[in-house]
């Protein structure tokens, strides 16, 4: 595993932990997080330029509601909940299929400004030869993660090339969909 520097204490220890166990003997185990609940997925082949060139044909995802982009939905909601569980960010890559990197673990922040600037790692340092790229919001008790993941190949517990998972158990699982519901309900509210 080749990996940089880590750029607090915290992020040391998060960073050993996530070779001890997440990427131990050159797999990626989730399991010790807690179980995976897939919030997106999609199964579109070739490069995010591709995709949004050619459009994503993606089904609306329940958590959304009706009205207002996934996407918005998505980051208030993360914002919500990354203000109540500090966490993280930890990029990791699986160059080639060959060996792991983890690139850095820094501290997340919360501000809902910075959240889809931040999370445009994944397309914008991907891992070498199409590995798989993961970019890993980890609660610095590690009892929870979301998790984006980008791979060509199937990885369980991810079933398409893209998705966004969240692991943990099922009180921190009931806190980040209560914040999802939450931003998704208080967009509606304010569309007449």
């Amino acid at each position: 595993m080749r990996s940089s520097s880590p750029d607090t204490p915290e992020a040391a220890v998060l960073r050993a932990w996530l070779e001890e166990t997440v990427l131990a003997d050159y797999g990626y185990d989730t399991t010790h997080i807690g179980e995976a609940l897939l919030l997106f997925e999609s199964d579109y082949s070739g490069s995010f330029l591709t995709a949004l060139l050619d459009g994503l044909l993606v089904e609306r995802p329940d958590w959304a509601g009706a009205t207002e982009q996934p996407s918005r939905v998505f980051f208030r909601g993360l914002s919500a909940y990354l203000t109540e569980v500090p966490s993280h960010l930890a990029q990791l890559l699986g160059h080639d299929g060959a060996y792991w990197e983890i690139r850095q673990v820094a501290r997340m922040t919360a501000e809902l400004r910075y959240l889809p600037w931040i999370l445009t790692l994944l397309h914008r340092e991907p891992a070498d030869e199409a590995g798989a790229t993961y970019i890993m919001l980890l609660a610095d008790d590690r009892r929870s993660a979301v998790v984006l993941a980008d791979c060509p190949y199937v990885t369980p517990p991810y079933r398409t090339r893209f998705c966004i998972a969240f692991h943990g158990d099922a009180q921190r699982r009931e806190s980040f969909l209560t914040h999802i519901r939450q931003a998704s309900s208080s967009t509606e509210a304010i569309r007449l």
